[in-house]
């Protein structure tokens, strides 16, 4: 009988050894599998971040710059746009001054403003403004002559202009450019459009003799 339980026992001991055992087993495989699962997740995170960056929609943006020569001014000075834009500046001459020429980043010039399209890259606006220029021209009436007859003026200059009567005449008038008549000297006043002189030489008449008075 003793026997018997004796067996009986160590049956039991062995069964409860083999289970622990296979609870063990069991505990590390499954620590193992997470490790594995959790690293996978990390990389899969980090691959998402990466794409991301590369598909977040955004597009390149470039730098339009301006450059003056001359006295004026380019409105805006500076701008940063997005690949593919359109925009425009505004050129104002100083006073007595003219837009001599525009050119950069593929615009066109339409009166003072110069508009741009489909911007690719960066790129400089350059402005170029020079003095504005008249033309001074000269007509004479009757016998003598003006000098120079022509004249190419800057905005704000003034000029002179010599007036020679010939044998038997005399200067009868002059006007245009709102000038003053000096002698034979004929002075502009500040050039700020084109004009004309227009000097007038008429005959000398003999002086009228008074009759003898017969006593």
């Amino acid at each position: 009988m003793f026997k018997k339980h004796l067996t009986h026992f160590i049956v039991i001991i062995l069964s409860l050894s083999l289970l622990a055992c296979g609870a063990e087993d069991g505990s590390a495989q499954d620590k193992g599998n997470d490790g594995t699962i959790d690293g996978g997740g990390n990389n899969n995170d980090g691959g998402g971040n990466h794409n991301g960056g590369n598909n977040d929609g955004e597009l390149p943006t470039f730098n339009i710059l301006t450059s003056i020569s001359g006295s004026g001014q380019i409105t805006p000075t500076t701008m940063q746009l997005n690949s593919g834009s359109s925009t425009s500046f505004e050129l104002a001459p100083a006073t007595g001054h003219t837009i001599v020429g525009v050119s950069g980043c593929s615009g066109v010039l339409e009166g003072t403003t110069y508009r741009v399209s489909n911007i690719e890259s960066d790129c400089t606006v350059s402005a170029q403004f020079g003095v504005q220029s008249f033309q001074l021209t000269t007509q004479v009436i009757g016998s003598g002559i003006i000098t120079p007859n022509l004249i190419s003026a800057n905005w704000g200059s003034i000029h002179e202009f010599n007036l020679q009567p010939l044998t038997g005449f005399l200067i009868s008038s002059v006007n245009g450019c709102d000038g003053t008549l000096n002698g034979s000297r004929y002075s502009t006043a500040a050039i700020k459009q084109d004009c004309s002189i227009i000097v007038t030489f008429s005959r000398t008449t003999d002086p009228v003799k008074t009759p003898k008075v017969v006593a």
